[in-house]
């Protein structure tokens, strides 16, 4: 995953693929999500789950513990093999789960005839369906996104590299996976076995090129070059 992800179908869409009798709360019925195209730093939709129920935020994308803001770069994605034992992301394991509902997401890759010269691809699910990446939050609710907290997406190896694009990609779950991610009541040793296990494989997405300007957060919906 190299940068940007699409957020563009309306809440509801997300919530009826995530829970078909799930309510979708007050202005979130039928409105695309804004930004359409997400970039590290700026605010995204988050689904986070608390004992009150589903809740749905906009959070920054980028989280780095407290003692280490403004020393380090907020990190935007986390390897999920080594997530849950590193020492800054301890803390939001156990009660920071969230998933960031997406349409998919953008890729560069070089040229291998033409050196330098990258192309840019978008990913998606071959069913078209919303996608949910497994994601780590830190939401501080009722305060201006910016004034604290953010997310970081997990990240998996390409199962089988057939993509020939990029080594890592979103940990994606199915629906099921990501309605038992957002528990707060699932043990953290089955949310390792679900990010670990339960990724859905590349075989799942497709991929096409794309106008290269569709890397600028003011673009709009992808094209197929």
């Amino acid at each position: 995953m190299d940068g940007h992800f699409v957020q563009h179908e309306g809440m509801a869409a997300f919530i009826a693929a995530l829970n078909p009798k799930g309510e979708v709360p007050a202005g979130y019925q039928s409105q695309s999500l804004r930004p359409l195209n997400v970039a590290p730093a700026k605010c995204a939709q988050v689904l986070h789950g608390c004992e009150d129920g589903l809740h749905i935020d906009a959070v920054r994308w980028g989280w780095a513990p407290f003692g280490a803001r403004g020393k380090q770069p907020d990190s935007m994605q986390m390897p999920v093999e080594t997530v849950s034992t590193q020492t800054d992301f301890r803390l939001l394991w156990p009660n920071g789960r969230a998933v960031v509902p997406s349409d998919g997401w953008y890729e560069w890759v070089d040229d291998a005839h033409a050196p330098h010269t990258p192309h840019l691809y978008f990913m998606r699910l071959r069913s078209r369906q919303p996608m949910f990446f497994a994601a780590l939050a830190h939401v501080q609710r009722g305060v201006a996104p910016r004034q604290g907290g953010g997310f970081v997406i997990l990240t998996t190896a390409d199962d089988t590299r057939t993509t020939r694009l990029h080594r890592r990609r979103p940990l994606v779950l199915a629906p099921n996976h990501a309605n038992e991610w957002l528990d707060p009541m699932l043990s953290p040793r089955r949310a390792e076995e679900i990010a670990r296990h339960h990724s859905l494989p590349c075989a799942d997405f497709e991929w096409f090129k794309v106008n290269l300007a569709l890397d600028n957060t003011a673009s709009q919906l992808p094209r197929s070059a």
